[in-house]
C-alpha cells in the first residue's frame, strides 16, 4: 500500500507538470518495463522511427513515450543520429509554455469543476465507487478527486500506476528531446498550443471522459499481463503487434479515437507541410499512436508521394 501523502504529492505533481497532452491512447499503449526490457535491444532491431523521403526532402517521424525510466537514455543510436542530422524539430506541444506559471494555472483551472459541481454529477455511481476504492486502497481519502474532471483523474491514476513500475510520467521522452533540441539550438516548433489541448480535453463529453477513466482503471489492473508483450514489441519496432493493442481500446469508442488521433493528425499536416517547404531535414516527435494506422501522419505522407521506411 502507498502512503497517502506520497500519492497526493505525485497526483499534484502530475497536474503541475501540465502534461504535454498525454492522451489516454499514448499512455495505455506504451507501458514499458524498465531496464531488463531496454537491454533486449539489438543492432538489428527496428525502432518506432520512420524515414520519409521525396526528392531531396527528408523527414524523420519518431513515436515517443510520454513517460520514462532512466534506462531509456540515451535513446537508440539510430534515433539520436536522426535527431542530430535534423535542423527543425516538431513536438505535439510547447513544453516551455506548459511549464510557465500561467500555463500551470490554466491547466489546473481546466482540470477542476466549477464551484458547486462534483465528479458524482458526471460519472456513473459504479465508476465513482471504483475510483474511490482505488484511492482508498492506495491510502487516500476516497473523495480526494471529487472536484477534478474525469480526464485529469485518468492521467493522475495512470501516473500512480506507472510509478509502481518504476516509470515517471513527469520525465518523458518528449521532454528529453525538447531539452536536447533547445541545448543544441535547433528550430523547435509545437504542433499544438496549450490552449488548443486544454480545449480539446474540456470539450470531451461526460461519456468520453468516463470511458477514459474506466479504461485507465482496467489497464492498471491488467498491467502485469500487458507490459512484457507490448514493451518488447515497441522496443523491437514490431508495430503490427503494438498497433493491435493500441487500437483495441479506442475502437470500442470510435468517436474518441477520431477526436484524439485522426482529427489532430489532419490539423497538424498544414504545419508540417509548411516546414517541408523550407527544405531542411525535419524530425517529428509525437505519440506513437499518431504514426500507426490508415489515418496516421506516416500514411498521409505516403499518399503525398514520400517513400517511407522504418529504421
Amino acid at each position: 500500500m502507498i502512503a497517502s501523502h506520497h500519492f497526493r504529492a505525485r497526483s499534484l505533481n502530475a497536474m503541475n507538470q501540465t502534461f504535454a497532452f498525454r492522451s489516454l491512447l499514448a499512455v495505455i499503449s506504451l507501458l514499458l518495463a524498465g531496464s531488463a526490457l531496454v537491454a533486449q535491444q539489438t543492432n538489428t532491431a527496428q525502432h518506432c522511427l520512420w524515414e520519409a523521403e521525396k526528392g531531396t526532402t527528408k523527414i524523420y517521424l519518431f513515436g515517443t513515450i510520454h513517460f520514462s525510466s532512466s534506462n531509456f537514455f540515451p535513446l537508440p543510436a539510430v534515433v539520436e543520429q536522426a535527431f542530430a542530422h535534423s535542423q527543425t524539430i516538431m513536438f505535439e506541444g510547447d513544453h516551455e509554455e506548459e511549464s510557465t506559471p500561467i500555463g500551470r494555472s490554466n491547466t489546473l483551472a481546466a482540470a477542476k469543476f466549477p464551484p458547486g459541481d462534483s465528479l458524482k454529477n458526471h460519472v456513473s455511481s459504479e465508476l465513482y465507487s471504483n475510483v474511490q476504492a482505488y484511492l482508498i486502497q492506495a491510502g487516500v481519502n476516497g473523495s480526494y478527486f471529487d472536484s477534478i474532471r474525469p480526464f485529469m483523474i485518468s492521467f493522475s491514476l495512470m501516473d500512480h500506476g506507472t510509478a509502481k513500475l518504476g516509470l515517471d510520467m513527469s520525465k518523458s521522452v518528449d521532454g528529453y528531446l525538447w531539452d536536447k533540441a533547445k541545448k543544441e539550438k535547433k528550430r523547435v516548433l509545437p504542433l499544438e498550443s496549450l490552449d488548443q489541448k486544454l480545449k480539446l480535453l474540456t470539450n470531451l463529453n461526460d461519456s468520453q471522459q468516463e470511458y477514459m477513466v474506466t479504461e485507465t482503471l482496467y489497464q492498471i489492473a491488467e498491467t502485469n499481463h500487458i507490459i512484457p508483450d507490448v514493451a518488447s514489441a515497441w522496443i523491437n519496432g514490431e508495430t503490427e503487434k503494438v498497433e493491435k493493442f493500441l487500437f483495441e481500446s479506442p475502437r470500442k469508442h470510435p468517436e474518441l479515437e477520431k477526436i484524439l488521433l485522426t482529427d489532430r493528425n489532419k490539423k497538424w499536416m498544414p504545419s508540417i507541410e509548411t516546414q517541408i517547404k523550407r527544405g531542411e531535414t525535419l524530425f517529428i516527435a509525437v505519440g506513437l499512436g499518431h504514426l500507426l494506422g490508415k489515418d496516421s501522419l506516416v500514411a498521409m505522407l505516403s499518399k503525398q508521394g514520400f517513400k517511407i521506411r522504418q529504421l
